[in-house]
C-alpha cells in the first residue's frame, strides 16, 4: 500500500532548506512515521523538529482573528495537524537518542515528571482552595502557593530538559552502536 509522500518526486540536495525538507518528508513515510529502532543524524531530528512544529503552527494565526465556527474549524485542523506530525516527531526524538547511545527511557522519564509536577501542583493548589474559609483571595492564594510550588519542583525537568537538548546536539556515534549501524 503505497501513500501520498512514496510517489512525491525527488527533491534537489543543492541547498540546505531543500536538504531539510526531503530529511521531513523521510520521517513522515510509512517506514519511519512510528519506527523507533534505530538511528537518526542530527539532520534528520532538527528537520524534523523544526518544519514539523512550524507547520503545527500554520493555524494559530487564524485561531487568533476568527469567530466561533471558524474558531473551531481551525482548531480541528491545527489538533490533526499536530496528531498526523506528533508521533513521526517522537520516533525521529527517539532515533536521535539512539544515534548518540541513550535510551528512549530518558523520554519517557521527562514525560512523567511533567505530569506528576503538573499533577501534583494542582492537587496541593485545590487542597489549599479547599481549605479557605474566605473565598475572595482564594484563587489569588491559589496560583501563590502553585507558583511556589513550580518554582522549586521545576528544577530537576528544566535540567533533565536541558540534558535532552544537549544530547540532541551532539553528533551520533562514529560506530555501529547497541541500536544499529551508523547513520
Amino acid at each position: 500500500m503505497s501513500t501520498a509522500t512514496d510517489n512525491l518526486p525527488p527533491v534537489p540536495r543543492d541547498t540546505l532548506l531543500a536538504q531539510a525538507w526531503a530529511e521531513f518528508i523521510k520521517c513522515l513515510r510509512k517506514e519511519n512515521y512510528a519506527r523507533m529502532t534505530g538511528r537518526a543524524g542530527r539532520m534528520e531530528y532538527w528537520s524534523a523538529t523544526i518544519i514539523g512544529t512550524l507547520i503545527t503552527l500554520i493555524p494559530v494565526p487564524f485561531l487568533l482573528v476568527s469567530y466561533a465556527p471558524v474558531f473551531i474549524l481551525f482548531l480541528i485542523i491545527n489538533l490533526g495537524l499536530t496528531l498526523y506530525v506528533a508521533t513521526p516527531l517522537l520516533s525521529v526524538y527517539v532515533r536521535r537518542l539512539h544515534d548518540v547511545g541513550w535510551s528512549a527511557f530518558w523520554i519517557i522519564l521527562h514525560y512523567l515528571l511533567v505530569a506528576l509536577l503538573f499533577g501534583v501542583g494542582v492537587f496541593y493548589a485545590t487542597q489549599f482552595a479547599m481549605e479557605e474559609a474566605d473565598f475572595k483571595y482564594v484563587f489569588s492564594e491559589t496560583m501563590f502557593h502553585m507558583e511556589q510550588w513550580f518554582r522549586y519542583a521545576d528544577l530537576p525537568l528544566s535540567l533533565l530538559s536541558l540534558f535532552l537538548f544537549i544530547l540532541t546536539l551532539l553528533p551520533g556515534n562514529p560506530n555501529a552502536n547497541k541500536y544499529g549501524d551508523k547513520v
